[in-house]
């Protein structure tokens, strides 16, 4: 089988899933195309997806699509690229489809069955989902990390048999889209309240890290300030926060602290998600 596993990853959660499935199914003798989709330019800059799925999308029998999970969701440009996927052919994109998430201990939200259904509306077979317990990446700037070296060798049996599971299905998998809802008393937050993002010239000494580090790469440099790409919205993932040395990223995360410490100091786990990772 020939397997296309595109994923999105601001920190590292993401690749380290992806990777490790790629592992797992080249260990079953699949053909397996990894690419990563983390400030590329052609997508999130550009919007060029014509030119990004001509170029870099390898022909395949089977999609995998991952991200974080933001705010119950995947992130709006993930779901954004869901929606321009090209259909089906004979040629180049295969029917079947598996998305999957990491999210960081504390609630998964409705991201994979959201997921499924996109790719459900572009004609997918979603054959499984995957969901991955992993580090809260917010927590990186506070005494408390949660989830902390997650994920890592504790999935690794979960990952095995899921391209286990796939290999047996020799290519007829039946549609899992409706196991994906597993959330059956999520009730959506009335509203979501996002850290506000600001980039202070007077502290900035313009080394470009921020910049260099935004996976959507909304951001740029002129006349000596951080200028904010308004056609590309911030998906508030801290990434150019925690890269500069210099506070010349103003983010108000100080307001999540009281949160994050505590959950984090909870003798339990911190989603009440049975399993915390798990295949649907």
């Amino acid at each position: 089988m020939r397997i296309q596993i595109l994923y999105f990853s601001p920190y590292q959660s993401t690749e380290i899933t992806a990777e490790k499935l790629s592992s797992a199914f080249q260990s079953f003798n699949h053909e397996v195309f990894l690419t990563n989709l983390t400030r590329e330019k052609t997508l999130w800059k550009e919007k060029n997806y014509p030119d990004f799925f001509e170029t870099k999308i390898k022909p395949h029998d089977l999609l995998c699509i991952g991200a974080p999970v933001y705010a119950h969701l995947m992130p709006d440009n993930m779901r954004e690229l869901v929606e321009n996927l090209p259909l089906p052919d004979s040629q180049k994109w295969g029917k079947q489809a598996l998305p999957f998430i990491t999210y960081g201990g504390v609630s998964s939200g409705i991201a994979l069955y959201d997921a499924g259904k996109l790719l459900q509306k572009r004609e997918r077979v979603n054959i499984y989902g995957l969901k991955v317990n992993s580090f809260h990446s917010l927590s990186r700037s506070f005494p408390v990390k949660l989830n902390e070296r997650m994920p890592g060798a504790e999935i690794d049996a979960l990952i095995m048999e899921l391209a286990e599971k796939i290999t047996r299905l020799c290519g007829e998998g039946k549609d899992h889209t409706e196991f994906l809802n597993y959330q059956i008393n999520y009730t959506k937050p009335e509203k979501v309240v996002f850290p506000k993002v600001s980039f202070p010239a007077e502290k900035c000494i313009q080394c470009m890290r921020c910049i260099k580090k935004c996976p959507v790469q909304r951001l740029a440099m002129n006349k000596g300030a951080v200028l904010e790409d308004a056609s590309t919205p911030c998906i508030f993932c801290g990434e150019c926060y925690y890269a500069c040395r210099f506070r010349a990223v103003s983010w108000d995360i100080e307001r999540f602290e009281g949160f994050l410490k505590s959950v984090a100091v909870r003798n339990a786990p911190l989603s009440s998600e049975t399993p915390l990772s798990g295949i649907y």
